[in-house]
């Protein structure tokens, strides 16, 4: 079984789910498996033998995770980048080629059906809610998506939008794993003081209902304070809602920090906080991965029901999810956890821990790949008319 993956860019840091995925494919597969990328990145962080770039392909320099995807090629260029894809897959000769986000599929599936390879997708998060509210892509999904062979979602939730376009192919739920044991477990001790909270200063990330909901908290009462590891474009209004809120000594924009770092703050950390609310423009999170890796390390969160966040919460910590931006409910669980005894406490972490363990493991998501692998090239049948 020769599995060829593809994804824009390699690999970004930003995507550590593409990355951890790769590298358990590949002990599984060895030189069975190779990933095809038009640009390497951070090579020394993210080192990688079994990767192939593609320069020949007409692409926008990436300046942004949405950019290289995103762009639609004229017809001359996209029949270029066919021929270009074609001679590579007739030079690898792969069995199956799995893309990562709905535009890349774009990018391949005229090759892919030149040569004959079962193409299957993963799609994530903008590409399978902010995209499908764009007609253009609406229409280019309608004719990608029912000459694939599978359609990997990583939550439910994404199913309502996809399955009207998908032309009866199989969508499969497999959740992005992560490697449990680089994230040791620490039991919380009580009581919750130190908030911390992860992702890029973009509006789906909720950081200024989480800010304003620490602030509230604190005008209730509740001594705690909040960090914010993350760059973008809202850094500046953040800052600026920081300072309308008088709360500069409580919360502070971390910056871009390295995942080392990032889990050293969440050591240090008492709770965790993310308050991912949909954008204007419709883009939603999928799974955001450091929910997972707050919780394999013990930290009480607080977070919305938003998107897949519900599925990587145990249903027993439900009651610590608020509505999409509502900054009272949000810090009403902010007052009620730096409440919370430490035997509640780790209560509450154990069963996090456990249900990410058994749900979300890396173990997990390799298994269920290489199952997917083999029932396609196992079958003969053709993909849905």
């Amino acid at each position: 079984m020769k599995i060829l993956k593809f994804a824009p860019a390699f690999s970004r840091l930003s995507q550590t789910f593409i990355y951890g995925l790769a590298c358990g494919l590949c002990d599984e597969l060895s030189d069975g498996f190779r990933v095809l990328t038009l640009e390497r990145e951070n090579a020394d962080l993210r080192p990688f033998d079994n990767v192939d770039v593609l320069h020949e392909v007409t692409a926008e320099p990436p300046g942004g995770s949405v950019s290289l995807l995103e762009r639609i090629f004229g017809d001359a260029d996209k029949k270029r980048n066919t021929i270009r894809f074609t001679e590579y897959f007739d030079e690898q000769k792969p069995d199956l080629v799995h893309a990562h986000f709905g535009p890349a599929a774009d990018l391949l599936i005229d090759a892919c059906d030149e040569v004959g390879v079962p193409l299957i997708v993963s799609l994530r998060g903008y590409d399978a809610s902010r995209l499908v509210e764009e007609r253009k892509w609406q229409k280019a999904y309608a004719d990608i998506f029912p000459r694939c062979r599978a359609i990997v979602l990583i939550t439910d939730e994404m199913r309502g939008r996809i399955e009207p376009l998908a032309g009866g192919v199989p969508l499969t739920t497999i959740h992005a794993g992560k490697n449990v044991a680089d994230y040791p477990y620490k039991a919380p001790g009580g009581p919750v003081r130190r908030f911390l909270s992860v992702g890029r200063l973009v509006e789906k990330k909720g950081h200024g209902d989480a800010i304003r909901a620490i602030s509230k908290a604190r005008q209730n009462g509740a001594d705690v304070s909040l960090r914010i590891i993350g760059e973008g474009d809202e850094r500046e209004a953040l800052q600026s809602l920081i300072d309308t809120e008088n709360i500069g000594d409580a919360v502070q924009l971390v910056g871009r920090l390295s995942h080392d770092e990032v889990k050293s703050e969440l050591r240090r950390a008492d709770g965790f906080i993310l308050a991912c609310r949909t954008a204007e423009n419709g883009d939603k999170e999928g799974v955001p991965n450091v929910l997972k890796e707050a919780q394999l390390m013990g930290l009480p969160v607080v977070s919305t029901r938003h998107a897949g966040i519900p599925d990587v919460i145990a249903e027993q910590n439900h009651r610590w999810l608020a509505a999409e931006g509502d900054v009272e409910g949000l810090a009403e669980r902010v007052v009620e956890l730096s409440e919370l005894d430490e035997s509640a406490l780790q209560k509450m972490a154990k069963i996090a821990r456990e249900h990410v363990e058994e749900h979300f493991s890396r173990a997990r998501e390799v298994s269920e790949h290489l199952e997917l692998y083999s029932k396609i090239l196992g079958s003969s049948e053709e993909p849905a008319p």
